[in-house]
């Protein structure tokens, strides 16, 4: 799948990713075809349940992705459209109340504001969706009542993923997050449950991929891992070795799963919402492949590093880089 394809679905809610790449699968092969014929046409029409004159505008839209161009998105997958004046209400209440405020409580404290300024007060859904845009610079050492300097966390997501010879599940985010900047250095998506491989690609990915600068050069820098991971530590302390990290399992002790990651990252990841909690349950019918899944959040990620906040530490020094890599990746050989 083309990068224009994983921008498109970066922009839109997961719940309309199957059903999007349903339709584009369908225009695909009527483009493909040579000489297509308004039979042919129709054919793909009925298969998405359009007229005629839809499934055209369809595939032109298809035809401009593909080419580099920016359609137009779908009502449904639109950021809300606020007034600047309410947005600027919304935006501060958000920043006032910090990122542990409920939605709740954000959509209360906007609405009373706004009646003060004789403003209508923004939409529950408004809310919802402001409050998934990135979470710059925040203070995680307070959040998490902890000092570290890197943490190692997971944590699912309102995401279903179909994963090789199982059944559809939700996708669970593993990442690596420097606790000053809040840059998630290194991370890794799969299904459930966490795998020791999830720790082993979330090193590598550190090291080969993300964003960050310089190394500290103070040794010992203190690394903590959230409970969702507490049945690996054995594989993050000798990663944690290998790269000079001093493993502080007394300070990792009752760190929830996604404390880290939503109050690094915020409530969602661009769109798609963190579910920590055990309520949230995969949903079959809008499950899409992993890879697809993969590829977005890594999309989402960059442009959230790109967004700026303070400066970051890499997590290995170039000096041991290798060798923390090469260990990484035999233990994937050996969960293969």
């Amino acid at each position: 799948m083309g990068d224009e394809i994983i921008r498109q679905l970066a922009e839109l809610p997961p719940h309309l990713w199957a059903e999007s790449l349903r339709r584009l699968e369908v225009v695909d092969r009527y483009l493909a075809l040579d000489k297509p014929t308004t039979a042919d046409a129709d054919r793909s029409a009925a298969e998405l349940n359009l007229v005629q004159r839809s499934f055209f505008r369809l595939a032109a839209a298809v035809r401009e992705l593909r080419a580099g161009g920016t359609p137009k998105v779908s009502s449904q997958g639109q950021q809300s459209k606020l007034r600047h004046d309410k947005r600027s209400v919304l935006d501060d209440t958000i920043t006032d109340l910090g990122p542990g405020a409920r939605d709740s409580e954000i959509f209360a404290e906007c609405s009373r504001r706004c009646k003060e300024q004789g403003l209508t007060p923004p939409s529950w859904n408004a809310v919802r969706t402001r409050t998934g845009k990135p979470v710059l610079n925040p203070d995680l050492r307070s959040r998490m009542r902890r000092d570290a300097d890197f943490v190692l966390d997971a944590c699912p997501l309102d995401l279903t993923v179909h994963v090789a010879s199982a059944e559809p599940q939700l996708a669970v985010l593993t990442a690596i997050i420097h606790v000053d900047s809040g840059e998630v250095l290194g991370f890794h998506l799969d299904g459930q449950p966490v795998e020791t491989s999830a720790v082993a690609h979330a090193f590598v990915d550190a090291i080969d991929h993300r964003r960050s600068g310089p190394h500290s050069r103070h040794r010992g820098q203190r690394l903590i891992v959230s409970t969702a991971l507490q049945s690996h530590m054995s594989v993050v302390e000798s990663l944690a070795q290998a790269a000079k990290l001093r493993l502080d399992t007394t300070a990792s002790l009752g760190l929830a799963p996604g404390t880290a990651l939503t109050n690094a990252v915020g409530r969602k990841i661009g769109r798609i919402p963190f579910a920590p909690r055990a309520r949230v349950k995969a949903r079959p019918d809008l499950a899409v492949p992993l890879h697809h899944a993969q590829a977005v959040v890594g999309e989402l990620l960059a442009r959230r590093s790109l967004a700026g906040g303070r400066p970051c530490a890499g997590l290995v020094s170039p000096k041991n880089a290798r060798s923390v890599r090469d260990l990484a990746l035999g233990i994937l050989e050996d969960c293969s």
